[in-house]
């Protein structure tokens, strides 16, 4: 990045407009670089960035300074400095995209780790998915390749067929059972709690049988679980993606070329909701795995009660 960025700025800014083109320093745009130069210094001298726009903090080449985090004072929300391919982008576009990433140094032998996302959507089963592959550098040679793949129901009750034709309307109805049944399994919870307190004069007297905690772990489980998953419905029911985002600025600028446009926040506000409910969906699989475990702990529980009540 540059150390004096309003410095150079106007240093450059003289020697492109006196026709003279030099070699720029990292965080640079490299639009300027002596073998893309135009042929029209006059031109490029009106694309140069004006040391009034530029960041003292500095930022990479082709970023402005106004797509920075929404903390800042020209702040657009956009996080961070995001690369998109676009679809509307052609061969020669995407060319030229990943030459100004390798020779503006974004991409160089210091990098750790390349995450490349791509966002797919099945419109008529209302599907979104996410494919994301991770590139690091090996400290033996070579290079360490992983994917994952999210995907997500945007749609998950879909009550528009009746009742027998349609799987979605018979799980919401087993769903209200089911927490209806726990409803009343934790009230049983609770009346034992009293009851045993009273009786035994301790608050706790319910808390010494190991089989009595675990009967109420697991039902507590089994409420944070519901939680769980409406939050996941609200997410997913959430998600509404756009046929196209115009993330970029100018999709055929020469020296800002990764500008973000008025739609980029838009799209990572979107990226970041579906990461969330991949993340949430994770987390609600674990706490369920749970809860089938201490069910099991619970069936042995009471067999183990049947037994010793027979003899």
């Amino acid at each position: 990045f540059e150390s004096d960025a309003n410095a150079n700025a106007e240093r450059r800014r003289a020697k492109v407009g006196g026709g003279t083109f030099p070699l720029l320093d990292f965080g640079s745009v490299v639009v300027f670089l002596n073998n893309r130069a135009s042929n029209d210094a006059a031109v490029m001298a009106a694309q140069y960035p004006h040391p009034s726009e530029i960041n003292p903090k500095g930022i990479p080449y082709g970023f402005a300074n106004t797509q920075t985090s929404p903390e800042g004072p020209n702040g657009k929300g956009v996080a961070d400095y995001p690369v998109l391919f676009d679809i509307n982008m052609n061969v020669s576009r995407v060319a030229d995209a990943l030459t100004y990433l390798k020779d503006g140094n974004y991409i160089d032998g210091q990098t750790t780790q390349l995450t490349l996302d791509m966002i797919i959507f099945n419109r008529p089963q209302a599907v979104l998915g996410k494919v994301s592959a991770t590139i690091s550098p090996r400290m033996s040679g070579g290079w360490s390749f992983s994917y994952g793949i999210d995907t997500l129901d945007t749609e998950l009750y879909d009550t528009r067929r009746n009742f027998l034709n349609s799987s979605d309307k018979m799980r919401m109805y087993m769903e209200y059972v089911f927490v209806c049944l726990l409803a009343y399994l934790l009230l049983v919870e609770l009346y034992e709690v009293f009851e045993m307190g009273w009786k035994e004069g301790s608050p706790f007297a319910y808390f010494r049988s190991a089989g009595n905690a675990l009967d109420l772990f697991a039902y507590l489980l089994q409420g944070l679980a519901i939680q769980m998953w409406m939050r996941y419905v609200e997410l997913c029911e959430a998600l509404s993606p756009e046929q196209h985002w115009d993330v970029y600025a100018d999709y055929f600028a020469t020296s800002r070329f990764f500008e973000a446009g008025p739609e980029m926040s838009k799209y990572q506000s979107f990226v970041a909701s579906f990461e969330e409910a991949a993340d949430l969906k994770t987390q609600y699989i674990v706490v369920v795995a749970i809860v089938l475990l201490c069910v099991c702990f619970q069936v042995l529980k009471r067999s183990e009660e049947r037994r010793v009540g027979k003899e």
